[in-house]
């Protein structure tokens, strides 16, 4: 092996050994701090706030030895990679680290657990609401401030697992798909126009669905019409009976009320789902033609505005 190449591996070595202690630093703070606000041990809390000094040293000391070795050495492929993704997540590694270049399988595992962690979090959230009576107002806060936190570190740890996969393979984090769910009434007309606009639209910017709360015996004639007239096809969307209890209510990102407020329809949402509410006005009643035709189009054209204006707050301007 050539000189530069050993000297190459040596410096490669000792970043990676840097990384791992402070990875190894960032969890056992998260262990202690944890465990502090369990047991109520102050002296705990106290010795974890102060050793942050110490990771956050470690932290600028490891961005100085990445950027160092990029330039000494002008890696190309595989080490390069490595660096990129430790620079990026050098970040992460001041609050919660296991960064495994070698281990792709772990790390998928742990960008799943994630999302487990995150539904169970939402639990924690609700049930600390209903505490809410019963509880000292100062305490309840601090308890949110905390399990906030917790949260954080559960994104910390999905964005360390990224940026492993990136330093392995060369993968690339993929742009978020989030879930849009549209809820009105009875199914029979302004969710399931929403939803298909917003599938023939941005197709590929989200997952849609669509849900009444007590759904009728089917689509409004006169809708179905303006629709399949204007190329939309109505045979693909298929509305549910809204469940405000189901836990697959946390999937979505986004619960879109077009009739009413989203708190009539799901009185306790997730913490981490947001609520919109589309203020459309009354559907056309009565046959096609004429005035009904009108009213159809004018709330089609509304649907078009804010599904617009969503998908792009949601995914920028390259919406598709």
């Amino acid at each position: 092996m050539a000189h530069y190449e050993i000297r190459l591996q040596q410096d490669l070595d000792n970043i990676r050994a840097q990384a791992s202690a402070l990875a190894g630093d960032a969890e056992q703070a998260i262990a202690n701090a944890l465990q502090a606000v369990q047991t109520g041990n102050e002296k705990l809390a106290y010795t974890t706030i102060l050793g942050d000094a110490r990771i956050n040293r470690a932290h600028r000391t490891l961005n100085k030895q990445c950027y160092r070795f990029i330039a000494l050495h002008l890696p190309s492929a595989g080490p390069l990679r490595l660096i990129e993704a430790l620079v990026r997540a050098n970040i992460q590694f001041e609050r919660l680290g296991d960064f495994n270049e070698s281990n792709e399988e772990k790390a998928r595992t742990t960008m799943n657990m994630g999302t487990d962690i995150e539904q169970t979090l939402d639990v924690v959230y609700s049930d600390m609401t209903a505490e809410g009576d019963r509880r000292g107002m100062a305490d309840l806060l601090a308890m949110f401030v905390i399990f906030n936190m917790v949260k954080r570190v559960t994104d910390q740890a999905k964005n360390i697992c990224e940026e492993a996969l990136f330093a392995i393979s060369g993968e690339y984090k993929q742009d978020t798909r989030h879930h849009v769910l549209f809820i009105d009434e009875d199914g029979s007309f302004l969710a399931p126009m929403a939803e298909a606009v917003a599938r023939k639209m941005f197709p590929d910017s989200a997952y849609y669905g669509s849900a009444s709360r007590s759904p009728g015996p089917g689509f409004d004639p006169a809708m179905v019409g303006f629709m399949e007239k204007h190329g939309f096809d109505m045979a693909s969307i298929s509305p549910g009976q809204l469940d405000p209890d189901s836990k697959k209510i946390s999937d979505y990102y986004v619960v879109v009320s077009l009739q009413g407020a989203v708190k009539s329809y799901i009185p306790h949402l997730p913490f981490h789902t947001a609520a919109l509410e589309w203020d459309l006005g009354s559907t056309p009643a009565g046959p096609e033609g004429g005035e009904a035709d009108s009213r159809i189009e004018e709330l089609y054209r509304e649907i078009v505005v804010y599904v617009r204006d969503l998908i792009e707050t949601i995914t920028g301007k390259e919406a598709a």
